[in-house]
């Protein structure tokens, strides 16, 4: 395969040790072209596929989310391809301006000038090409698939990009061919760049630097390498229509991609990406619905159990929390931590299942159905031979005491090993450098240095001592809660009291002993930043300023104020930590003996690499002796020389003229900048002293505020109490008002009653009683107007309807329950009302009814009549008969 696609490896193209400079600078353009034609043969085909896909040409439906993961990295990898080739470009003119500069026999200041100027680049790219391989080897597989689905589904498609590929001059490879060329590429890269870097002269003072490409070259090109095997033993070819039940749904909550942003679930789809800060706060979605019916791929990839819908190809899979801690990438989940088993009915149903059930108390699982017994055999076997071996090491997410109680390798350990390394980084390079802590980094170089932590790389090269500190940042703003846990009202107690150093040492003993131990080494390094102070333009104030919001913080809140006082206190009072010192001082210097002892094995190794290349250079040197020193075309080359050194002079005093007026407008552009940072870095304290005294102006303000509500409550209740004794006061004029009103008329009622005693006394002397009033009752004399209605005397005055209290004019009757006469009007509308015939009488006294009556037993009743027949209460609720007579509930129970 890479003998097809890369057929120029430069073992015998380019000499391992040219002799003269025309010889190194066709060295460099072999490899110069060795570059390019891989981009025209692996890099060119796989545009024309990526230019097909979106473009969209006809019969093509993939769906949009998809295209990326078709050519995984391909612009990364072109844009480094072109770059190698640029480096190469400037070397090979590096390499002309030199030979006319020196003899052409003396090969080694052009390769001392074309070296430098190539190691310059190369660091980045070198980077560059690590990373960009890392993300490429998990998008391999992804791209496998799709090539899969395109030759079986879009087979038009594939004819038409082949046809390119021809008219083009291509090598017509498939797209899978061509992903695995890219795979090879770093192995042949290292065979390339090696041939060149064994003609590297020992005296070259950047050797090592050299050293370093080649070895990071190598190392890219050994994880590729490890990749490719990964994928041929572990790819698991099994494809069936499956049943899949999730019992009850799975629910999961924060779910991230590679650059740590919150992602969105709907039914197993993802809906929406979006950037966010971490404050702690939980999301939780269902991920797939009761019951699904799919026809799915299986495949093992990086550890990790992938499963692939037909012919969509969307990537589900369930999801539990612990899986989370690691770097995820979009549309692409593993179902880890899980075992796979048979069902025991199959046999007898003739349904071939297994479940894979997750580890975990919950004991989640996912039910998988196949049409046939060996398809299920298959799988089993498989999955089980996959080996998988889950990620344990993840360090960003969770407190430092879970962290190295979980990772064997940090067991018996306070704190994370990376910790130490950056806070070492930090103190011995970092001290330096202005504006540490407060200056932020690439958040791509943080995610990178992120990832690697959480697969166990705790001792790893930090170039930029920035880095490291925004590293630590990060890692204390990503805790579940803050390194101090729910201690902040505690800590502000303890050093407003009267021993602050004791009762700070108490609260200590109700933490982790790990978060303390963080605590420690992070105040004990940023003593180290203050007393660099002047350099690094970091006091105690701005280091304060700047890490109390990573020390204090809550869900939803930033402690500002109270965390600079407690960071401030424990800078100042180290002796808080005296019972942690011993213990963690041991376990930094046990860390900085080990990365010395790892510095001095790389620098051992580096050596027995120069000793060996040394060697070798001697060989070279002692062959070259054997050759005659100049032939007759070098003699005439010399001379052409010297008739070319005084056009090469005058282009130097150019170039040296250039060169100086450069170097003066960078000098003055890099004074401009620093004045310009001075100002900003003015700006920014005085904001900071605007911040303070707009804080103490709110909290002057809120005292004020308090003493006014407080003035106004008091003036309230006296307002209230005034009109309440202005009421009280009000109510009793009032009472006496009416008291004496009321005595003015009881006085006026006794002489209207002594006037009409009198006049009643003379009236009884003048005239003679004839009767008693009936409705009335007071004595008829003779001298007053009277009526005998009936057998009864009454008033005329007096005859009146006690109802209506309408004189009577016709019929009328005596009612004893009004005691008064009733017209006939209003003695038919009562026995109207009442439902009562005129001719009714009572079932017990006989009498004839008026008014309201009762019907019971087929009889009329008077209400009063309606009686027990035996203990002559009122009936009430139910009753009996006795002999026609009426008995209550209670009497009727008796008998």
């Amino acid at each position: 395969m890479q003998n097809k696609l890369i057929s120029n490896t430069l073992h015998e193209q380019i000499p391992m040790y040219p002799d003269v400079v025309t010889a190194f600078i066709d060295q460099i353009k072999k490899f110069r072209e060795f570059l390019d034609s891989y981009g025209k043969r692996i890099l060119v085909p796989l545009g024309f596929y990526n230019m097909m896909l979106r473009t969209k040409q006809p019969n093509y439906n993939l769906p949009e989310y998809e295209i990326d993961s078709i050519i995984p990295s391909y612009q990364i990898i072109v844009d480094l391809n072109e770059d190698f080739i640029g480096v190469l470009n400037d070397a090979v003119d590096a390499a002309r301006s030199a030979q006319l500069e020196i003899s052409e026999k003396d090969v080694i200041p052009c390769e001392t000038i074309v070296f430098d100027q190539i190691l310059d680049s190369l660091f980045a790219i070198t980077k560059r090409i690590s990373r960009t391989y890392t993300l490429y080897a998990i998008d391999y597989p992804f791209a496998l698939t799709k090539n899969t689905f395109l030759e079986k589904n879009h087979s038009q498609y594939f004819g038409q990009t082949r046809r390119i590929q021809k008219a083009s001059e291509a090598m017509g490879y498939s797209l899978e061919q061509l992903l695995e060329g890219i795979m090879k590429f770093p192995m042949t890269l290292y065979i390339a760049f090696k041939r060149i870097f064994d003609g590297i002269p020992s005296i070259y003072k950047r050797w090592a630097d050299m050293y370093k490409v080649l070895m990071s070259i190598k190392k890219t090109s050994e994880k590729t390498e490890d990749t490719l095997n990964d994928i041929r033993e572990h790819l698991i070819v099994s494809q069936a229509k499956i049943d899949i039940n999730f019992n009850g749904g799975i629910a999961t909550e924060e779910l991230y991609d590679e650059n740590r942003r919150l992602i969105k679930f709907v039914d197993g789809e993802v809906t929406d990406i979006q950037t966010f800060d971490y404050d702690g706060s939980p999301m939780e979605q269902s991920l797939f619905a009761t019951k699904e019916n799919k026809e799915v791929r299986f495949y093992i990839f990086n550890d990790t159990l992938f499963m692939t819908t037909q012919p969509k190809r969307s990537i589900f899979s369930v999801i539990t929390h612990s899986s989370l801690k690691g770097i995820l990438f979009k549309k692409k989940f593993a179902l880890t931590q899980c075992t796979v088993k048979e069902k025991p009915d199959n046999r007898e149903l003739e349904q071939y299942c297994c479940d894979l059930i997750e580890d975990t108390p919950q004991k989640t699982f996912l039910t998988i159905k196949f049409e046939k017994d060996p398809d299920l055999q298959q799988f089993i076997q498989n999955f089980s031979s996959a080996k998988l071996a889950f990620l344990k090491t993840q360090c960003f997410g969770i407190n430092p005491k879970e962290f190295v109680s979980k990772v064997k390798s940090e067991k018996g350990r306070l704190t994370p090993r990376f910790f130490n390394y950056c806070t070492n980084i930090i103190a011995t390079r970092g001290i330096m450098e202005e504006g540490i802590f407060r200056i932020s980094s690439e958040q791509k170089n943080i995610n990178r240095l992120i990832s690697r932590i959480d697969q166990g790389d705790c001792y790893f090269e930090i170039i930029n001592p920035h880095d490291a500190a925004n590293l630590i940042k990060t890692y204390l703003r990503t805790l579940p809660q803050s390194i101090a846990g729910d201690k902040l009202d505690d800590f502000i107690d303890a050093i407003a009291s009267k021993e602050p150093i004791e009762e700070t040492k108490k609260v200590f003993e109700t933490m982790d002993e790990s978060n303390v131990a963080v605590m420690y080494i992070f105040t004990k390094l940023l003593i180290v930043v203050e007393s660099k102070k002047e350099i690094n333009k970091m006091g105690i104030d701005n280091l304060c300023i700047v890490v109390a919001p990573t020390f204090f913080w809550k869900k939803g809140e930033m402690q500002r104020q109270n965390g600079f006082e407690i960071v401030q206190f424990m800078m100042q009072h180290q002796e808080v930590f005296d019972v942690y010192k011993e213990k963690v001082n041991a376990e930094i210097q046990k860390d900085q003996d080990r990365m010395k002892k790892e510095e001095e094995l790389y620098q051992e190794t580096m050596q027995i690499a120069f000793e060996k290349h040394c060697e070798e250079e001697k060989k070279r040197i002692q062959i070259t002796d054997e050759k005659p020193t100049m032939t007759i075309d070098e003699f005439k080359k010399a001379k052409l020389l010297e008739l070319l050194e005084k056009e090469r002079a005058e282009k130097a005093a150019l170039n040296e003229k250039k060169r100086l007026e450069r170097e003066v407008k960078e000098k003055e552009e890099e004074e401009k900048r620093k004045v310009l940072e001075a100002e900003r870095e003015k700006e920014r304290l005085e904001a900071v002293e605007r911040q303070k005294e707009i804080d103490r102006l709110e909290n002057e303000e809120a005292r004020a505020k308090l003493a006014r509500e407080e003035k106004r409550a008091q003036i309230d209740a006296e307002l209230a109490a005034m009109e309440k004794k202005d009421k009280e006061t009000a109510l009793e004029n009032e009472r006496k008002l009416k008291e004496a009103e009321l005595k003015l008329v009881e006085e006026k009622l006794r002489q209207k009653e002594a006037e009409m005693k009198a006049q009643e006394e003379k009236r009884a002397n003048a005239a003679k009683v004839v009767g008693m009033c009936a409705v009335c009752n007071t004595e008829v004399y003779n001298t007053e107007d009277s009526i005998n209605a009936g057998k009864r005397l009454v008033h005329e005055r007096c005859f009146v309807c006690k109802k209506c209290k309408v004189p009577i004019e016709g019929r009328f009757a005596w009612k004893d329950d009004v005691g008064g006469f009733v017209c006939a009007d209003c003695v038919a509308k009562a026995n109207a009302s009442a439902g009562v015939p005129s001719d009714k009488t009572c079932g017990k006294c006989g009498k004839e009814i008026e008014g309201k009556m009762l019907k019971a037993m087929g009889k009329f009743w008077h209400p009063e009549c309606f009686v027990c027949s035996m203990c002559g209460g009122k009936i009430s609720g139910g009753f009996g008969n006795l002999d026609g007579k009426p008995i209550c509930k209670e009497c009727n129970a008796k008998l």
